[in-house]
């Protein structure tokens, strides 16, 4: 408890600091994306319409693809701060859900033995037995998963710590709670740390990498980085 304690009372001021910052120039980083975007296309015109593309902004290039694509992006991207937000402004479940969760451990085995006793007497062995090794299966799964997680966000927190990238805890948090989804964790986590990344100021890097503003090498070695994390955990931790 005091563990748990000492973290939420270090860490979560910090992470509501980052992330309300972090939430307010959220917008502003599409926006850097697009201007990038638009002026790599208006100085790479010639080469592009060679590949046939002849769209002038990003927006254009956009609007010019399949339809289910470009809702899909957005329904991604909106559903992905959606769920940033919520998360933080309801940070005291964070608090409440363990504790009600440990409240409910105390007194489990005496709700396992009532549901046992609604069972006839010839089956309530087999149920006791059954039940005991799916909850063992459940609960060492369970926490497995808490262990990689909480591990994942730790490394995440420190590359991102080494690298300089803005909003490291909190970019470390969404890394590891991310983890847990399949496919669609890495990809979100790539976009945000790639989206923060691209749009920084000129900055020093790993103390002697000099990183110039709007840097599509720096975006692109963090976004490879938490990837190869990635890897590396799914088989070799995970």
């Amino acid at each position: 408890i005091f563990a748990i304690a000492l973290v939420v009372v270090s860490v979560v001021p910090n992470a509501i600091v980052q992330f309300q910052d972090f939430s307010l120039n959220f917008s502003t980083y599409y926006t850097k994306i697009q201007v990038n975007a638009d002026t790599w296309i208006h100085n790479n015109s010639a080469l592009l319409k060679r590949m046939n593309l002849h769209e002038n902004s990003l927006s254009d290039f956009l609007t010019s693809q399949s339809s289910p694509l470009k809702n899909g992006l957005d329904s991604f991207l909106i559903s992905l701060t959606g769920l940033a937000k919520s998360l933080f402004a309801h940070a005291v479940w964070f608090i409440i859900i363990p504790i009600a969760t440990f409240i409910l451990m105390l007194d489990y085995p005496y709700l396992r033995a009532r549901i046992i006793s609604f069972f006839p007497d010839d089956y309530r062995a087999d149920v006791d037995s059954v039940s005991s090794e799916i909850m063992d299966v459940f609960s060492d799964y369970i926490r497995g998963l808490l262990k990689v997680c909480a591990l994942f966000s730790v490394m995440a927190y420190i590359l991102y710590t080494l690298l300089g990238v803005q909003y490291a805890l909190v970019l470390g948090l969404f890394a590891g709670l991310f983890y847990a989804i399949p496919y669609v964790g890495s990809l979100a986590s790539s976009i945000l740390v790639g989206s923060v990344a691209f749009s920084m100021e000129a900055h020093t890097s790993l103390l002697f990498w000099h990183v110039p503003a709007n840097s599509i090498p720096f975006t692109l070695t963090c976004v490879a980085l938490i990837i190869l994390q990635t890897l590396l955990f799914d088989n070799l931790i995970y």
